[in-house]
């Protein structure tokens, strides 16, 4: 009889050590020096002198804010794997749309340029003076007028304003 008095004992000792751990790593511990120096841990704010103060928090038994025991789930505030990924997506769906887009006006630009460059070409062909030929519809060379020279120049000058900037 005495031989299970003793175990009692020791179960009896061993449920209270184990509630004593649980609600001891439940806690907020702080982490401080004081004025000489020494390094204390306590489970109570650090007094006001102290110094390099640090809280160590468990996250064993009070962190159940960000978990939905109905669902069995993370809560709505933290998004899913399958919510990541759709937000993931749709960034790289922006980002190619954004880059297509760029590539757009880049070829614009340099199809502008092109335009540019050959309205001046012809501007400054058909201003120069002198005398200038063309080839007809009979592929025979002729020499412009001066009107035509004119018309052919003012043509020019409009068709390089609207594709030139300046």
């Amino acid at each position: 009889m005495k031989a299970s008095k003793g175990w009692a004992h020791l179960i009896g000792l061993g449920v209270l050590l184990l509630a004593a751990s649980a609600t001891t790593m439940a806690q907020t511990t702080y982490r401080w020096d004081d004025v000489d120096g020494q390094t204390h841990y306590s489970d109570t704010p650090p007094p006001a002198g102290a110094t390099n103060v640090k809280v160590i928090k468990d996250r064993g038994f009070d962190s159940y804010d960000s978990y939905d025991f109905e669902e069995g789930a993370p809560s709505a505030s933290t998004p899913s794997y399958v919510e990541q990924e759709a937000r993931f997506q749709e960034r790289q769906a922006k980002k190619a749309e954004q880059q297509a887009e760029a590539e757009k006006e880049r070829l614009a630009a340099a199809e502008r340029k092109k335009n540019c460059d050959l309205a001046r070409s012809n501007y400054n062909t058909v201003s120069v003076g002198g005398r200038i030929t063309r080839i007809n519809e009979a592929g025979e060379r002729e020499y412009m007028s001066d009107e035509e020279i004119e018309r052919a120049t003012a043509e020019a000058r409009r068709t390089m304003e609207q594709w030139c900037d300046n």
